[in-house]
């Protein structure tokens, strides 16, 4: 059995990307972000009103919901109906994830080793996690995870994705 692909875009300029359900989208490393409308090569609409500045994205899987983190901390939320609205601004703040699979709200792990997670109001974060070794973060419908300067992996056993917001 022979893999078949299709080739949606070919962009040097797209740096990430993340999915739901109902969208694929793609950051560009001067922080714009576009959503696949269903025309391969083409087909990219930038999101509208975005703050600028992105260096990461992480996709809602249950709703169209986009999450993006800006090079000076701020975190925003995307939906279609509301545009942007800003989470949390935290120059601290080096990564993002989003529980796969949920309509989960993100998670953040900022360079001192802390790890949050969005209750579901403006500026309200829960610390999980306090490590200075933690790198990076991970999240699925299974767990969250995170990665440690010494190769060590760690799941979170506390409860995945109180905030359903």
């Amino acid at each position: 059995m022979t893999a078949q692909w299709i080739q949606l875009d070919a962009n040097r300029a797209t740096v990430a990307m993340s999915a739901t359900h109902a969208g694929l989208y793609q950051l560009h490393h001067d922080g714009r972000i576009f959503r696949f409308n269903g025309v391969p090569g083409t087909g990219w609409d930038e999101l509208p009103g975005n703050p600028g500045g992105a260096v990461a994205i992480a996709a809602g899987t249950k709703h169209e919901r986009l999450w993006s983190l800006h090079r000076d901390g701020r975190v925003f939320e995307y939906e279609p109906d509301t545009g942007w609205v800003q989470l949390d601004a935290n120059p601290a703040i080096q990564a993002i994830a989003q529980p796969i699979g949920t309509n989960s709200a993100p998670y953040e792990l900022r360079s001192d080793g802390h790890v949050f997670d969005y209750t579901g109001t403006s500026q309200n974060w829960t610390e999980l996690d306090n490590n200075p070794a933690t790198q990076a973060i991970a999240a699925s419908a299974g767990g969250l995870y995170q990665l440690h300067n010494d190769g060590r992996i760690y799941q979170y056993l506390g409860e995945i994705g109180r905030a359903h917001v």
